[in-house]
């Protein structure tokens, strides 16, 4: 790929597929990005992107292509994964939550615990005796949302790692215990609370599951992590598909699966730092590596969750540098 630009004090970067969001101290002019001053806060949840600032919450409108302003007294909005035009809007200082259809709010509720996520009018919440150690989920139904639905508490000892997912029917999520020496993925029955499948693993790691990136063109999870590549259906709770990477972790690519990336059928990936940092892609269809490429930072720096749109790549360093990459690789759709 060839590098086309590089801009300092960039902050955080999202996407939402049709445009670019990035967070910064310089403004940059361009018809596929909208900028973002430091002095608001950038986030992403599901398919919306929203900015905060002084008590003031602003979601940015698909329709009217700007950001919308809500409530003085929120700070955060939960995406549903299920509607793409829904998410809920949380007051700072209440318990009241704001459902919000196609940017117009529909109803309020009040809710005293903590969401991990909104599907499908249900509200997923995890508990336990720190924000650290969650060990119990509870499902809760808008239309009554005074008794959880189901709950399911882990065996003892082991706490939720990871924000649950949900595909189709199935919530599925990691735990561990005694600092990941023991391992579960559990999947769950959404409705009932059913356990669907149960996979457990022990150091040392004969087999492990590392995935935890969903393509939503097929349901399947990927990860891409050190010397292993994976592929996970989170409806059965089987790896379908595995490979040994060791050739490329050889050659010193050993990509952190944590910032793994799903943009046009590749699985876009960074490793390394400082002078060893490097970036590439795989191919979904094929799985094969398509490309790797070097890229040296600075100061040991290395390069946080590729996003690529429109044919260009961006990779944010935590020096917070900028890297903008044009696509030389036939990977625009």
């Amino acid at each position: 790929m060839k590098k086309i630009n590089q801009i300092k004090g960039a902050e955080s970067i999202f996407t939402n597929n049709k445009v670019v969001f990035i967070r910064g101290e310089n403004e940059i002019l361009a018809s596929n990005i909208i900028f973002v001053k430091n002095e608001f806060q950038l986030f992403k949840s599901t398919y919306f992107i929203y900015r905060y600032k002084d008590e003031e919450l602003e979601v940015f409108n698909i329709n009217t292509n700007s950001f919308d302003k809500y409530f003085e007294n929120s700070n955060q909005i939960i995406g549903s994964l299920k509607n793409s035009k829904e998410f809920l809007l949380v007051e700072k200082t209440s318990n009241t939550l704001h459902k919000v259809v196609d940017f117009k709010n529909k109803f309020s509720f009040d809710f005293n615990k903590g969401i991990s996520i909104f599907y499908d009018d249900m509200l997923i919440s995890t508990s336990g005796i720190s924000y650290t150690k969650k060990n119990k989920i509870e499902v809760f139904s808008i239309d009554s949302i005074n008794a959880p639905l189901w709950h399911y508490k882990l065996p003892e000892d082991f706490t939720i790692f990871g924000p649950p997912q949900v595909i189709e029917d199935v919530l599925f999520f990691k735990a561990t215990k005694e600092v990941n020496r023991y391992k579960k993925v559990i999947g769950l029955n959404i409705k009932t609370g059913e356990v669907k499948w149960e996979q457990s693993y022990q150091i040392p790691y004969h087999e492990n599951n590392i995935t935890s990136l969903i393509n939503p063109e097929n349901n399947l999870c990927y990860g891409y992590g050190e010397s292993q590549y994976q592929i996970f259906n989170p409806l059965t709770g089987v790896i379908v598909f595995e490979k040994d990477m060791s050739e490329y972790y050889a050659k010193g690519i050993a990509p952190n699966v944590y910032r793994n990336a799903i943009f046009n059928n590749k699985l876009w990936f960074v490793s390394g730092r400082g002078e060893n940092a490097k970036f590439g892609a795989l191919n979904i269809a094929t799985s094969e590596i398509d490309f790797v490429q070097d890229a040296p930072l600075e100061n040991d720096e290395q390069f946080e969750t590729p996003v690529y749109h429109d044919g260009k790549l961006y990779l944010l360093d935590t020096g917070k540098t900028l890297h903008i990459y044009e696509d030389t690789h036939n990977n625009i759709n």
